[in-house]
């Protein structure tokens, strides 16, 4: 599964020992019934089962070789299934059920509950208390979609972080992505400078990420709109004017800004013509339709979203978008 220096050997044949390693496609064959059976919703999902069949940890994401390692060794060193470990964390609370039972909510959409295990690991371990908030933050998130939690609470508990102070810059680029999704546009301008002071000093790739929040200095702190567009077009990759998906991504990054909006129709058209796929270029005729009908011209709008309509009549979106512009509304 990973490549390992020699010297590791006896890790590794620690590993061997213990661990049976299982790889399963969960869109083929018997994989579905194992996906459907342990609830797998993202890959990938690892799971440690025990010989009854009982899950004794589990995990969603590659953490990398280290990370794997070492979340691995913590799945080992507690065996016990999921239930008896959450009865021994009610009776007497422990770092390391902490962080396993966090580690598990997340991976199966327990967020309330993560965030909750998280908290308590936040007290046991306050020199990695800023880390772990960071995990807080995440689990808030993804459990916004379920209802768990309101994006204003992820907000404002982004803002508490950026607050802390000694943010590391990657931890502060998160929050400032985050919060660019789910708050209102006062709660963001907030966030946003604080994210600013916080990524200061960054080089590197970490210099070119931050050119992303200087677009959205440049507009909303400033209110310079043309200098927001000359920033985005100087930080899209090169060869973006020949890349279909490239091409979409501006002109929609234009739609929601509600600014540029000619060559926004313009860049997008020329997208579906570089298209390959018919889904492809439905998506951006979507995307074209939208920009169409912003800028007031309805009847372009309606010829481009019956164009997208014909080419992937399975996506019930598009019939309901064409039927908003047929309307009018």
């Amino acid at each position: 599964m990973f490549a390992r220096e020699a010297s590791d050997d006896e890790q590794l044949k620690s590993y061997l020992e213990n661990v049976i390693l299982l790889k399963n496609d969960c869109e083929k064959g018997e994989g579905v019934d194992l996906a459907k059976k342990y609830e797998v919703r993202v890959y990938p999902t690892y799971a440690m089962v025990n010989h009854a069949g009982e899950v004794t940890d589990r995990w969603a994401g590659y953490p990398g070789v280290a990370g794997f390692i070492e979340t691995t060794d913590a799945a080992l060193a507690d065996r016990r299934a999921i239930e008896a470990k959450q009865a021994a964390f009610a009776e007497e609370p422990t770092l390391p059920l902490a962080y396993g039972l966090a580690r598990y909510s997340e991976a199966v959409f327990a967020s309330e509950d993560a965030v909750r295990y998280y908290r308590v690991a936040m007290t046991m371990d306050p020199e990695h208390a800023g880390e772990v908030r960071g995990q807080v933050f995440m689990a808030m998130f993804y459990g916004v979609r379920s209802g768990a939690f309101k994006p204003a609470d992820v907000v404002a508990e982004g803002q508490e972080i950026l607050a802390a102070g000694d943010v590391d810059p990657e931890t502060a680029f998160t929050v400032a992505g985050v919060s660019r999704r789910l708050a209102e546009p006062e709660q963001y301008k907030l966030v946003l400078a604080a994210a600013l002071e916080a990524t200061a000093s960054v080089t590197g790739d970490m210099a070119e990420a931050r050119r992303e929040l200087e677009v959205d200095e440049a507009m909303l702190l400033e209110g310079d709109t043309r200098k927001a567009l000359d920033i985005k077009r100087s930080i899209m990759p090169e060869g973006w004017r020949e890349d279909p998906g490239a091409l979409n991504s501006f002109a929609w990054w234009c739609f929601e800004n509600d600014f540029n909006l000619d060559e926004a129709l313009e860049l997008a058209l020329r997208g579906v013509e570089l298209a390959g796929s018919e889904g492809d270029k439905a998506n951006i005729l979507d995307t074209a339709a939208e920009i169409a009908f912003k800028n007031g011209d309805a009847s372009k709008a309606v010829e481009l979203e019956t164009r997208a309509v014909e080419l992937a009549p399975d996506r019930d979106a598009f019939k309901k978008t064409l039927e908003r512009f047929q309307a009018g509304s």
